[in-house]
Formats: structure tokens, C-alpha cells, sequence
């Protein structure tokens, strides 16, 4: 069955006759005649009674004439709703991001809600392997964060900035009196790190393997990065943050980054989507803002 019997049905019905539905319609008896056929073979019944007034539905004309008004109106709000969504600044967003890129997130949505404040948003905080699945299953739209290393041949990416990672400390720290501190200075040092398996935790520890050096004390370690903040920031540890969580989330209580050249992979931030995925105007506005965003971090030259 196709919309198009469906159409030629109730213009018949609503207009009593052949003839009459063929000139609403804008076209010939013949074709709706066999267009009302078409669909009487297919169900097995009669639709009408055809006399010299014209055509009265029958009584399983009458309750295809009710379900199919009923599907026409759904397919008319369907098709209000879909240009609803296309219309750019309008709509909903569903974006993750992991506690390391959620500022970033957030401050790109604060950006785009100025400028359109038709767009609605929602903002998932998870870790990268979690907020990659979420989604593959489509209940999210975009991720930001790092592209995972593996398996993703059904992901796009749309490239940010260069996270690179730093030490940091307190500004009572007595680390800042010393001109020139190296990694080796700081083993014996408790340290305040992310989630175990985070990949900044990896990230420093392959930085002190590749040094020679035993893996540091950490003495408090959280998925936050602002509990990560006060506790570096009191004195207590030390730290390492990526450059873009400096630059986005708040600076209060405020850290120092010591000149340590961490031999530490950087990570490659992105808006992630899935390939061949249609997504509304609203995905490449918030990509487009986030790319305007993270541009003084592009530029960055140490």
C-alpha cells in the first residue's frame, strides 16, 4: 500500500464520486478509478458502493476513512515537527563529554544559547569509553574529547586543539621558589590525580617509566577535576592538568604550572559523531562555536 491509494481514497470519500476527487486531485477518473481498485484488491473487500450520485464509502471504506485520517494527520505533525528541526538555532542537542572537557561543553553551549536561544541542550558527563558508546547507541548526538584509539572507523572527528598536559601546584607550593624543577624532583612528592584508568593517570605514568623512575604516591585521585583543583591548589599535592581544562573551567582557587617539559603524550580534542549519521542544524552550530572557542588554544605555540 502507498500514501498515494491512501490520498486517492480519502479524496474520494470526502468528495462522493470519482470525477469529483479526479479534479481535486489534478488528475484523470481513469487513474483514480484504478487507484481505488489497486486497493480493494489488495485489502480483499469493497471500499464503495458506486451508484449514480457517485460513491459511498462502505462499511470498510468507513474504517479505512477513519484510520487513514488519523494517519494523515500523523504524518502532517511529523512533517511540522521535521521542519521545526531544520530550521537552524531551533531544536535539541545532546552532547558528552567526560569531567576533563565538560567546561568546554558547557561553554560552548552558554555561546550558541546567546545566539540562538531557540536551541535547547543537555549535557552528559561520563568517561570517554562510556560517552563513545552512549553514542554508538545514539542517545547522544555529539561527544567532546579525545578520539578513542581504536575501533573507530564509524566515527568522524572534527579536530579542536592539542590538550597537552601539565604540572601544576598551589600558589604556596615552595616548588615556585625553584628556577628549575625536573621530574625526578618532585617522586618523592604525594600527588592528586584523575580516575585510575583516565587517560592523564596513564598518561604521567608512562612519563615517569620513560624517565626511569618508580610511578608517584598518589595520595587523593577523583573523576572532578575542580576537587582535583582544591586539593593542588591548597598545597597539599601536586597535580596535572590538560590545557584545555585550565583555560575553561573556573580559575578559582588558582594554580601555577611548573617548567617541567612532561614527556607525556598530548591528546588530540574533538567533536566526535558518528559517520553517514543525519543530524540537525543544531550539531554543526555547536561544532562551529566550539572551533571558535578553543582557537586561542590552537594558536598556542609551548
Amino acid at each position: 500500500m502507498k500514501l498515494q491509494h491512501l490520498r486517492v481514497f480519502l479524496a474520494v470519500a470526502q468528495t462522493g464520486g470519482m470525477t469529483k476527487a479526479a479534479r481535486q486531485l489534478a488528475t484523470s477518473q481513469s487513474v483514480v478509478s484504478k487507484s481505488v481498485g489497486e486497493l480493494e484488491d489488495m485489502l480483499g473487500v469493497p471500499l464503495f458502493e458506486r451508484n449514480s450520485q457517485g460513491a459511498e464509502p462502505t462499511l470498510y471504506g468507513r474504517a479505512l476513512l477513519k484510520g487513514g485520517v488519523a494517519i494523515f494527520d500523523d504524518l502532517k505533525a511529523s512533517v511540522d515537527e521535521i521542519a521545526y528541526l531544520a530550521v537552524p538555532g531551533v531544536g535539541e542537542l545532546r552532547v558528552a563529554a567526560n569531567g576533563a572537557h565538560a567546561a568546554l561543553a558547557s561553554a560552548t553551549m552558554k555561546r550558541l544559547s546567546q545566539k540562538h536561544p531557540g536551541l535547547d541542550f543537555r549535557l552528559f558527563i561520563a568517561e570517554t569509553r562510556v560517552t563513545i558508546t552512549e553514542l554508538r547507541e545514539r542517545r547522544i548526538d555529539l561527544v567532546v574529547g579525545p578520539m578513542p584509539s581504536d575501533g573507530e572507523s564509524d566515527l568522524d572527528a572534527t579536530f579542536l586543539y592539542n590538550n597537552r598536559l601539565r604540572v601544576v601546584v598551589g600558589l604556596r607550593s615552595p616548588w615556585l621558589r625553584r628556577r628549575k624543577v625536573e621530574l625526578r624532583d618532585l617522586i618523592g612528592e604525594p600527588w592528586c590525580l584523575g580516575a585510575e584508568n583516565s587517560p592523564s593517570r596513564v598518561a604521567l605514568a608512562e612519563a615517569f617509566r620513560a624517565s626511569g623512575l618508580p610511578a608517584p604516591r598518589v595520595v587523593f585521585s577523583s573523576t572532578s577535576t575542580y576537587e582535583q583543583r582544591q586539593w593542588i591548589a591548597d598545597g597539599r599535592s601536586i597535580g596535572i592538568l590538560g590545557d584545555g581544562t585550565e583555560y575553561f573551567a573556573a580559575k578559582i582557587p588558582p594554580i601555577k604550572i611548573l617548567p617541567i617539559n612532561l614527556a607525556a603524550p598530548s591528546f588530540l580534542i574533538s567533536v566526535i559523531c558518528l559517520k553517514n549519521r543525519v543530524l540537525g542544524p543544531a550539531a554543526p552550530l555547536f561544532i562551529e562555536a566550539a572551533r571558535a572557542i578553543t582557537a586561542p588554544l590552537r594558536d598556542r605555540r609551548n
